[in-house]
C-alpha cells in the first residue's frame, strides 16, 4: 500500500463514528480466543496480537522489564548519535502542538530512550527510561510494527494488545544511519483520532529528515524540510541571513492571503523590518494589515545554527492572537470563555442544569458534571466561571485523559529547579497554582491515576500544594469543576477511583442531556453552527432545507453537539457557495438512517391502515413509491434510481397501482 492511499485510509477512519468500537469488540473476542473479523482488524495487526499471545505477553498487565546490561552499551550509542542532533528535534517540536502530540525515541531494540515534554524539552524520565517496549514484551505497538516492516505504521488505542495503551493512539517511523540500517524508531502519541493522518505525516516527515540529514548529500533533503514545514500547524517561513524566503509552508500564504512564494517575499519586505526578525523573540505582537483589515498576530522567531538548514538561518511563525489563549489580557481572557447566553436551546432538561448551575456559580463549592463525550461539559463549566465571582481571574482547564501517567504530577502541582533530570533550572508552576483565585476545570476526571487522586484530595482538604521536589506548602485558592462521563461510585467499587475524593468534589451534580434527549434543539444548533461556519470560510449566508433539518432530528447522535457541530461544518463546506444545505450535503450514514427511518414509518403506516383491499405488502410498496416520487418532484429516473430499480418498472408498478385505483372506484 502507497503512504498517499495509507493517508486517505486514515482520513476515512477518521470520518467513521463506529471504528473504534468495532475494534475494541474484536479485541474482546480475540482476547476471549473467539474468532476475528479480518475486515475490521488489519492483517498486520491480527497477526501482531497472534504473536504477542504466543511471546505470553498479558494483554492486561504490563510488563516491569528493564534492559540488560548488553543493551546498554547499545542505548549509549544511539543517545550520542540523537544528541547531535538534538537542535534540531527540540526546535521542530517546538512548533508541534504537545497538548495533542507526545514524542518518544526509541532505540533499534525498542528500548525507549527519551520523552519531549510539554515544552518541547528533551527528558530522560526514570520511571520509563531504559524499558523493553519491543512486541516480546509489550504485544502490538505501532513502534514494534515499523520496526518489523522498516516503514511507517499507525496503530489506533484498541488495535495495541496491552490494554494499559487503550487510552491513546500512536504513529511511528523507523530512523537509518548513513548505511540505511535501522538505529531507532520515532513515535508520536496523541488521544484525538481525528489527527492520525496529520500524526502519520509527523512521523513519516520528521524520520524523513532524520535519515536525509545522517545521509548527507541525500537529493530528498530539500523535499522532506519543506515537506516538514508544511505540516507544522501554524504560519511559518525559513528566512536567510538576508531576509530572503527559503522555505514556508501555505498557512503563510493563507494569513497574507497570496498564491506564491513571489507575492510572499514583497509581502514579507513591509513586515519583516516591522517585525524585528534581524534578532530572536517570542511572541511578539504585531499587527498586519491585510486585505484592508487589521489583523493581530504573535511573531516567534529562532535562530537555527546547526547543520539542520545550512547556513544560520531563521524560524519564523506568525500566529493569530486568537491562538495564544495564555498571551491575551485578562479582558480577553473572560470574554473568550462561554456564558450561560451562548447555551442555546428550549429543551427543559437543559434548562434545569443552567438553571442550578446560575444558583451555584455564586457560591465556590466544588461541581461534577456529569454526560456524554460531546454534551458540552467544557462549556457549562467555563459559563460557571463566567457567571461567579472569579470571573475575572484565571479559568485552567486540563484533560486528565490527555495527560501521559508519568507528566500528570509535575504538570497539575508543578516542580521545583533541578527537581528531576530535563527539569528547568527555573522550575514550573503547576496547573493548580496557575489557577489560583479563579477555577480549575478536570476533564475526564476518572482518567486520573490513582496516586493522584490521593495528593488532589490534600489540596482541598488543606487548601495548600507541594510542588515535586519541594518542601514548601503553598496556599491555593480556586474552585474546583470536574467532569466525566463514567459513574464514579461503580468505578470507585472497581476499584479504579478513590471513594472520599468523588464525596469531596461533587457537593453539586449537574447532568447534562444528550442530544437525543433534546431534539427540539437541533434545529436552532444547526441553524446557529451554520452562520459560524459560513462566516469563517467567507461564503455567503446559507439556507436550511427542512428534509436536512428533519434528517438532523432523526439521527442518534453518538456524538452528541460536537457530532452534530462537525457534520455542519462538513456540509457547508460542501456546499460551498451553494444557497441551500440539502439532505445530499449529509455523510452518507444519516441519509441512510434517514431513509430507513422514513421507510420504516411508511410501513408502519400502512399496517394501522387496516381499511386498505390492497395486501400489506403491495400497500406498503405504493406508500413508499409515492413518498420518494414526492421527494424528487415527480421525476421518475430520480425516483428508479432511489428505489434501486428500473423506470420501466417503476412505471410498471404506478400502471398496476392506476388500475387497482379505477377497479376500486367502480
Amino acid at each position: 500500500m502507497t503512504n498517499q492511499n495509507l493517508i486517505t485510509d486514515l482520513q476515512q477512519i477518521e470520518i467513521s463514528s463506529t471504528f473504534l468500537q468495532k475494534t475494541k469488540d474484536e479485541w474482546n473476542r480475540f482476547i476471549e480466543g473467539k474468532p476475528v473479523n479480518t475486515h475490521v482488524i488489519p492483517p498486520e495487526i491480527y497477526h501482531s496480537w497472534k504473536r504477542s499471545r504466543s511471546f505470553g505477553v498479558s494483554p492486561w498487565v504490563l510488563s516491569q522489564y528493564k534492559m540488560d546490561d548488553s543493551r546498554k552499551k547499545e542505548l549509549t550509542n544511539f543517545r550520542h548519535l540523537m544528541n547531535s542532533y538534538k537542535p534540531f528535534f527540540e526546535k521542530v517540536t517546538e512548533f508541534i502542538n504537545h497538548d495533542q502530540f507526545q514524542s518518544i525515541f526509541y532505540d533499534v531494540n525498542i528500548i525507549c530512550d527519551h520523552v519531549v515534554d510539554s515544552a518541547g524539552t528533551v527528558i530522560y524520565p526514570q520511571d520509563f527510561l531504559g524499558f523493553d517496549c519491543s512486541e516480546k514484551i509489550v504485544g502490538t505497538t505501532s513502534a514494534s510494527l515499523a520496526l518489523l516492516e522498516d516503514r511507517p505504521k499507525v496503530v489506533l488505542q484498541y488495535q495495541h494488545y496491552c490494554e494499559i495503551f487503550h487510552d491513546y493512539h500512536c504513529a511511528s517511523a523507523p530512523l537509518h544511519n548513513e548505511k540505511k540500517e535501522q538505529i531507532g524508531i520515532f513515535n508520536i502519541q496523541y488521544f484525538d483520532i481525528k489527527k492520525t493522518a496529520q500524526a502519520y505525516r509527523l512521523a513519516e516527515f520528521l524520520a524523513g529528515l532524520f535519515d536525509s540529514l545522517v545521509m548527507l548529500g541525500s537529493k530528498e533533503r530539500e523535499k522532506h524540510i519543506e515537506q516538514m514545514i508544511d505540516i507544522l500547524p501554524y504560519a511559518t517561513a525559513v528566512l536567510s541571513e538576508e531576509n530572503s524566503v527559503r522555505y514556508y509552508n501555505h498557512k503563510l500564504l493563507d494569513l497574507f492571503k497570496v498564491k506564491n512564494k513571489h507575492d510572499l517575499e514583497q509581502v514579507l519586505k513591509t513586515y519583516i523590518p516591522k517585525s524585528g526578525t534581524g534578532c530572536c523573540f517570542d511572541k511578539k505582537k504585531i499587527s498586519l494589515e491585510i486585505e484592508g483589515k487589521h489583523v493581530n498576530t504573535y511573531v516567534t522567531c529562532h535562530e537555527i545554527k546547526d547543520k539542520t538548514f545550512g547556513k544560520t538561518k531563521k524560524l519564523v511563525q506568525w500566529v493569530e492572537d486568537c491562538r495564544l489563549n495564555e498571551s491575551k489580557t485578562k479582558e480577553d481572557l473572560t470574554s473568550s470563555l462561554f456564558t450561560f447566553d451562548q447555551i442555546m436551546g428550549k429543551n427543559t432538561v437543559m434548562g434545569e442544569a443552567k438553571d442550578i448551575a446560575k444558583n451555584v456559580a455564586k457560591t465556590s463549592v466544588p461541581i461534577l458534571l456529569f454526560g456524554e463525550n460531546g454534551t458540552g461539559k467544557e462549556m457549562f463549566a467555563q459559563a460557571i466561571h463566567s457567571a461567579s465571582p472569579r470571573k475575572d481571574n484565571p479559568f485552567v482547564a486540563i484533560n486528565c485523559g490527555a495527560l501521559p501517567a508519568e507528566l500528570v504530577e509535575s504538570e497539575l502541582f508543578g516542580y521545583e529547579g533541578g527537581s528531576f533530570t530535563g527539569a528547568l533550572k527555573e522550575g514550573k508552576m503547576g496547573k493548580i497554582e496557575a489557577a489560583n483565585g479563579g477555577t480549575l476545570f478536570l476533564d475526564e476526571i476518572e482518567s486520573m491515576p490513582l496516586r493522584h487522586q490521593i495528593k488532589l484530595l490534600r489540596v482541598l482538604s488543606t487548601g495548600t500544594i507541594q510542588k515535586v521536589g519541594g518542601t514548601k506548602e503553598i496556599p491555593v485558592d480556586f474552585r474546583l469543576i470536574s467532569a466525566t462521563k463514567k459513574d464514579l461510585l461503580k468505578e470507585a467499587d472497581l476499584g479504579l477511583f478513590r471513594e472520599d475524593l468523588y464525596y469531596r468534589m461533587s457537593t453539586f451534580i449537574i447532568k447534562l442531556p444528550t442530544l437525543r434527549e433534546r431534539k427540539e434543539d437541533i434545529p436552532v444548533l444547526a441553524q446557529s453552527f451554520a452562520l459560524r461556519y459560513s462566516d469563517k470560510y467567507r461564503l455567503s449566508n446559507i439556507k436550511i432545507d427542512t428534509e436536512f433539518i428533519e434528517a438532523l432530528i432523526q439521527y442518534p447522535w453518538r456524538g452528541n453537539v460536537r457530532e452534530l457541530e462537525n457534520v455542519i461544518e462538513r456540509a457547508v463546506v460542501i456546499a460551498g457557495d451553494g444557497p441551500l444545505l440539502t439532505l445530499k450535503h449529509l455523510p452518507e450514514k444519516i441519509q441512510e438512517y434517514y431513509k430507513d427511518t422514513c421507510i420504516h414509518d411508511l410501513v408502519q403506516n400502512a399496517i394501522e391502515k387496516k381499511e386498505s383491499k390492497t395486501g400489506l405488502l403491495a400497500y406498503a410498496e405504493k406508500l413508499v413509491i409515492d413518498s420518494v416520487l414526492k421527494s424528487v418532484g415527480g421525476n421518475v429516473s430520480i425516483a428508479a434510481d432511489r428505489l434501486g430499480i428500473t423506470r420501466r418498472t417503476l412505471y410498471n408498478k404506478l400502471h398496476e397501482y392506476e388500475q387497482s385505483l379505477t377497479m376500486t372506484m367502480n
